[in-house]
């Protein structure tokens, strides 16, 4: 997990405007947790399942008391180098694996037929 610090990002004024900007960040909501004072948003990369090491996050924690001033921190930045392989692509190296073993096997048979002519 990445040492990076929380820093702060934005203010809002309704967690329909946190919701939007998490939208242009490219984050979904993940976790809702209620806390003696305040209720705490998660959000996490809206495409951590395609690009699991994107630990890009955002929170922001609504007071009890005052919920028009709505503080937005984010940690770490997007990080879509590297992304999971899905079944599909697993399937398509499997049935390339298989073609290439049999075009293998049947340029050595015809080769052996042919050397035995």
């Amino acid at each position: 997990m990445s040492a990076s610090k929380w820093v702060s990002l934005d203010t809002a004024n309704s967690l329909d405007e946190v919701r939007g900007l998490a939208a242009l960040h490219g984050v979904c909501q993940c976790r809702i947790t209620n806390l003696k004072n305040s209720t705490k948003y998660s959000f996490k990369c809206s495409e951590y399942r395609k690009y699991s090491l994107c630990s890009y996050k955002i929170k922001s924690v609504i007071p009890d008391e005052n919920q028009h001033s709505i503080l937005i921190t984010s940690k770490n930045s997007h990080n879509h180098d590297i992304r999971n392989e899905t079944y599909i692509n697993k399937v398509v190296k499997l049935l390339l694996i298989k073609v290439h073993i049999q075009f293998i096997f049947l340029y050595h048979t015809l080769a052996i037929e042919k050397r035995d002519w």
